[in-house]
């Protein structure tokens, strides 16, 4: 038995070695690609952190918005209100207007009469009174 084990040592040495030189392969494709994904890595987190920042700056854009959406909100009520007594008051100015105006003026002579010269309206107004004979 003893013969066996000691026939078997240099097969077991070769074993090992090649074992050795698996894990010592293993290591190495461990570390290239640990050294091309830490970069990824790196970028990962530097994206997660802009997004984070990105994320952040909406919400304050966001909150930024509403508030100026409410302040525009304030001022359209207090212009309307303004607005309404505004026609109140100008409604209440017509009134006492009327009430203070005196009655329109009817008109002085028809147009026809104003185009036309001295002497014919003399003219008209001779032929018309001889419609009239009382009043010659």
């Amino acid at each position: 038995m003893l013969k066996e084990k000691v026939a078997d040592a240099p097969r077991l040495h070769q074993l090992i070695s090649s074992l050795e030189v698996e894990v010592h392969e293993e290591r190495q494709r461990t570390k290239r690609a640990e050294a091309s994904t830490t970069p990824l890595l790196v970028r990962l987190e530097e994206s997660g952190k802009r997004c984070k920042d990105l994320r952040d700056q909406l919400g304050r854009s966001e909150m930024a918005r509403q508030r100026q959406v409410s302040e525009l909100q304030a001022e359209l009520s207090n212009v309307s209100k303004r607005l309404r007594v505004s026609k109140s008051q100008s409604a209440e100015l017509a009134r006492k207007l009327q009430d203070t105006q005196p009655p329109p003026m009817p008109p002085r002579a028809p147009p026809a009469f104003q185009q036309r010269s001295v002497a014919t309206n003399l003219t008209m107004f001779g032929d018309q009174l001889s419609n009239y004979p009382s009043l010659m």
